[in-house]
């Protein structure tokens, strides 16, 4: 009887702990959804409609591999500065992060600083000057 007593006991502690992740995880998308309107916003503002130099398209695949590069362990600094000289204009840079959003909680600024070191950060800006674009990092 008490080891019937004893796996219901693990059993619901087990479902609360599940229950509280799936709660979480829900709860971060939320706040997902809100900062990345938020950083859509401000980018979008700052947009010059007639700058634009890449599609949705280019966008959202400029964004994904950005995303690629630096999710999980380790970085392609390759990729993202690849990624960026793609980029013509401040308006392309401004879109891309705006297409990139929020994604696990951070900004495209957020996920730069925390996967690359200072001297690969002035090297990606270098990347954006050299194309004429006043936009950094």
């Amino acid at each position: 009887m008490n080891k019937v007593k004893l796996c219901l006991i693990i059993a619901a502690v087990l479902a609360v702990i599940i229950i509280g992740v799936i709660i979480y995880k829900k709860s971060i998308k939320l706040k997902d959804v809100k900062n990345s309107n938020e950083v859509i916003d401000k980018v979008n503002n700052e947009i010059d409609a007639n700058d634009l130099t890449l599609t949705t398209v280019q966008l959202a695949t400029i964004s994904q591999k950005l995303y690629d590069a630096m999710a999980g362990w380790g970085t392609d600094t390759d990729a993202v500065y690849d990624a960026f000289a793609l980029a013509n204009t401040r308006s392309d840079v401004l879109a891309i992060i705006g297409t990139f959003g929020v994604r696990e909680g951070e900004t495209l600024s957020e996920w730069l600083y925390g996967d690359l070191s200072g001297s690969e950060i002035m090297h990606l800006n270098s990347v954006i000057a050299s194309k004429g674009i006043n936009y950094k990092f």
